[in-house]
């Protein structure tokens, strides 16, 4: 023993030696990285004051900064947790303990202390980085602020006409010059006739996908959808088609005629940004133009989203049409001032004035009452689509855009006006883009579920009918889960248009990650909603699998529809436990907490939630015993009818009325309860008849005998009996007792025995006899009696 317990003391001893190296190493190098950091912050904040800073650059540098304090700070705790874990090995101190441990117990605590240290360090990095980047952020909002309360030159003014021509014949100069230069270099390299090919190739392409094919795309798919009558559904369905189909061979033909041009030289370096831009305004015109046609549907009145008439359906598109490619001109002519020959100031001007009194003019037609009328109804009122609720509303906040528009850019505040203009049209694309990815998510969950749920396979080579199908919308859950998938995707995109950038996202983003904290435990909102949705999707999954279930594996078995419903109720309950907890334990929650609730539910389930927890474990046992199913004919002390459903609380049986009748659970499993279904659906019909006492009761029973042969619902075997049941008060009493393979038939079969006893005995002229009765009348005589011998002075 003193030899083991030696061996175990010197064990420890090395071991603590080489953590206790290791550990001085790491925490040194952890220390000076975070002395580094420190001086290049201070570095980033000094610079932050100079009158010429590059603010992208040094916000660039700090969100890099905050990324490293972030790894460093969890590097640190994670060093400093085992650190205290080793001192902890040691124990405390003692008296005649060996020098050796008392100093690495002391070399040990410096570390601990240096590295709290650090940490602290760490956290006021952190501190500093994200209040600079907040510097950054509030400097670029009120230098845009100011740039757009800036005025300009008027631009109506003469002067600035002028100086704008005689800037315009420079910048056409330059780009004269520029071609010039660029025509010489392809000569000289003998490329430029390679290049013509090349461009008159790709040009060609893209013409064809662009027209032909595009045309083509149509008649063979939109053409053949339109077949089919309109409903709501189908025209939000059929709009999500043709936006699709509409913009789909013009963008790939967009798209190689641009990597054509850029592989083979014939874009100079200078203006790669000048054609992307060009390439990203020739998407922006194709998917409006996708959009209006499928909104308006100007060939198609039948499916028409909004009610218009067909020449205001025309001219909207124009419109529309016309005002996107203002939008990609304007974009295209900033990007080249930008990039190519540096637009001069008062053209610059002059050029936002233009365009914002284009738009501004296109928006006020383009919001016309008259445009949006729909037609006259019978009784000579018009009626106009875009009149009443959200719509009205828009069409009132974009005229005062308009309206503002145009006399700001009087004014001078060419900066201002060009700026409402555009903003306006960006968030209106927003959030038609986002109802439209929305209902194209919606539609593709909906047609990948019935693939999957349905049993029947439909041919790929036909267009078959989007409301044909029979499968199941889809699931509240999967709707939610899109819901909010598209809903939070959409705040940081709504933010960008309306003025903020990439950096105030992430400076937001990484604030609204840090959280609440709550009796020490901390609560990040991302975390909570990756919960939420971890939790959806998982609800979704699991209907999916019931809906599999029932459609693939049930329909292909012989199994009995109670089982069936059994089976899917119970992967309900796991779906939901397994989500339950997956979401829990995204919110950070230790499991091993949830003893803590155990015990406060406990306490609750004793005093008031007995009930609740009696009905549900009385549905687990119907569920797995099964002496009542789904489907099943039960008569209970509540009432008599068909089970349709076995949930948690209750049972819902619909009577023969059709009215629905909820039982609790518990009253099934403690009460006595009839099952006419429980093994089988096999039962016996009784129909009692009585026939006058002159007729011979072997002759009567000969007679019932061959009446369940004359009736086709009642079984052969096992065969049915003739009862002969007593002397009734003005008849003889039989029954037949008869068998019938379904019980639920019972009603009918009684109809058709009692007609076919009716038919028998009219035939054999059997008696069927009223009911006999002797009428006695007490003190008869002594009543005539008086009556007759009565005075005449009683009158």
């Amino acid at each position: 023993m003193p030899f083991l317990r030696l061996a175990q003391v010197t064990i420890l001893l090395i071991c603590l030696a080489l953590f206790t190296q290791a550990g001085f190493a790491d925490v040194t190098g952890l220390t000076n990285q975070v002395e580094q950091q420190t001086e290049r912050i201070s570095e980033q904040a000094g610079n932050l004051t100079e009158e010429e800073a590059d603010l992208t650059a040094i916000s660039n540098r700090l969100v890099k900064e905050r990324s490293t304090a972030q790894s460093l700070e969890k590097e640190l705790r994670q060093r400093h947790l085992e650190l205290r874990e080793n001192l902890s090995w040691l124990g405390d101190e003692s008296e005649g303990e060996a020098d050796r441990i008392t100093r690495q117990r002391e070399t040990l605590t410096a570390d601990i202390d240096a590295l709290k240290t650090a940490i602290d360090q760490v956290d006021r990095n952190l501190a500093e980085t994200n209040r600079l980047i907040s510097v950054i952020s509030e400097i670029r909002h009120r230098n845009q602020f100011r740039r757009l309360l800036e005025r300009n030159s008027l631009p109506i003014s003469p002067s600035v006409w002028s100086i704008a021509t005689e800037e315009l014949g420079r910048v056409i100069q330059i780009s004269s010059n520029d071609i010039r230069s660029w025509w010489q270099a392809r000569l000289e390299s003998a490329g430029l006739a390679r290049t013509l090919l090349t461009l008159l190739g790709g040009l060609a392409f893209g013409i064809i996908m662009i027209i032909p094919v595009r045309n083509w795309v149509h008649r063979r798919f939109v053409s053949r959808l339109s077949t089919f009558k309109p409903t709501p559904a189908r025209k939000l369905r059929m709009a999500a088609f043709r936006i699709i189909l509409k913009s789909l061979p013009a963008l790939i033909g967009g798209f190689v005629i641009y990597q054509i041009l850029s592989m083979s030289g014939a874009i100079p370096v200078t203006a790669q940004s000048f054609a992307l831009s060009i390439w990203y305004g020739f998407i922006f015109i194709m998917l409006v133009d996708g959009a209006s046609v499928a909104v308006f549907s100007p060939a198609d009145p039948e499916w028409r989203i909004l009610n218009i008439n067909s020449s205001n359906a025309r001219l909207v598109r124009m419109l529309l049409l016309t005002i996107a490619v203002v939008i990609a001109l304007d974009n295209a002519l900033s990007i080249a001032g930008q990039v190519l020959f540096g637009l001069p100031e008062a053209l610059h001007s002059l050029r936002l004035a233009i365009t914002s009194w284009i738009l501004a003019g296109l928006t006020l037609l383009l919001i016309r009452k008259p445009l949006w009328s729909a037609g006259k109804s019978e009784d000579g009122t018009v009626t106009y689509a875009a009149n009443g609720g959200m719509l009205r509303v828009a069409r009132f906040i974009m005229f005062v855009a308009a309206a503002g528009a145009i006399l700001v850019a009087l004014f001078g505040y060419t900066d201002l006006a060009h700026f409402i203009q555009l903003q306006q049209y960006k968030i209106a694309i927003l959030i038609v883009l986002i109802f439209a990815v929305r209902m194209i998510l919606r539609e593709a969950a909906q047609w990948t579920m019935s693939r999957f749920a349905s049993s029947k396979h439909e041919s790929t080579e036909t267009i078959t009918d989007p409301d044909s199908t029979t499968s199941e919308e889809p699931s509240l859950w999967l709707d939610l889960s899109i819901d909010t998938i598209v809903f939070l995707c959409a705040i940081p995109l709504l933010m960008l248009v309306i003025g903020f950038n990439a950096l105030d996202l992430m400076t937001m983003g990484s604030r609204f990650a840090d959280g609440f904290e709550i009796a020490g435990q901390r609560f990040s909102p991302v975390q909570i909603g990756i919960a939420i949705l971890a939790f959806t999707l998982l609800m979704t999954l699991t209907r999916f699998v019931q809906r599999l279930m029932d459609k693939r594996i049930f329909s292909r078995t012989r199994l009995d529809i109670g089982v069936e419903n059994s089976l899917k109720t119970l992967i309900g309950y796991v779906g939901l436990v397994i989500a339950f907890m997956t979401g829990v334990s995204m919110l950070g929650f230790d499991l091993s907490n949830l003893a803590l609730v155990a015990g406060a539910l406990s306490v609750g389930i004793g005093f008031g939630l007995q009930s609740i927890v009696n009905n549900f474990v009385s549905g687990l046992i119907l569920l797995f015993e099964r002496p009542i199913k789904v489907g099943d004919w039960v008569i209970t002390n509540s009432g008599e009818g068909i089970v349709k459903k076995i949930s948690v609380r209750s049972t819902e049986i619909e009577t023969f009325d059709r009215s629905s009748i909820l039982v609790p659970n518990s009253e099934l499993i403690s009460s006595s309860v009839t099952n006419w279904t429980h093994k089988n659906t096999l039962g016996r019909v009784t129909v009692p008849v009585g026939v006058a006492y002159k007729e011979d009761p072997e002759r009567i029973m000969e007679i019932l005998s061959g009446i369940p042969e004359m009736v086709d619902i009642v079984l052969n075997e096992p065969p049915a009996v003739i009862v002969f049941n007593g002397f009734g008060d003005s008849s003889l009493d039989f029954e037949i007792r008869a068998y019938i393979p379904d019980v639920s038939q019972s009603l009918k079969a009684r109809t058709a025995i009692r007609v076919a006893i009716f038919k028998a005995f009219r035939d054999a002229e059997v008696e069927i006899p009223f009911p006999q009765r002797d009428l006695h009348l007490r003190d008869v005589d002594r009543s005539v009696g008086t009556m007759f011998n009565k005075k005449p002075e009683d009158d």
